[in-house]
């Protein structure tokens, strides 16, 4: 079945499939934005589009927003509806 946030109850845990703009290292795992770096001067990141699988950890439908957390780093990310896709209900296993 394809489920869409609406279809997102509470007390039920969801997961989508989410992507977000950030500040990316060079094997494109997002980081935390570089501090002081002077200008013309080169970081150890960039921004760039991040792709990942998310638990579903708060909504807002009045502001069409989704608050997730990364599956791969931890990293809580806040998207957009428009950002997330295969929204499925989470299996949790021992």
């Amino acid at each position: 079945m394809k489920y869409t946030i609406q279809d997102c109850t509470p007390g039920t845990s969801w997961a989508a499939q989410f992507r977000v703009t950030t500040w990316l290292d060079h094997t494109g795992t997002p980081v935390d934005a570089p501090q002081d770096v002077a200008v013309g001067a080169s970081a150890d990141a960039s921004i760039g589009e991040y792709e990942s699988l998310g638990v579903i950890t708060t909504r807002d439908l009045a502001q069409e927003l989704v608050e997730l957390t990364d599956t791969q780093t931890l990293r809580r990310f806040v998207v957009s509806h428009n950002d997330i896709w295969e929204i499925d209900q989470v299996e949790w296993r021992d």
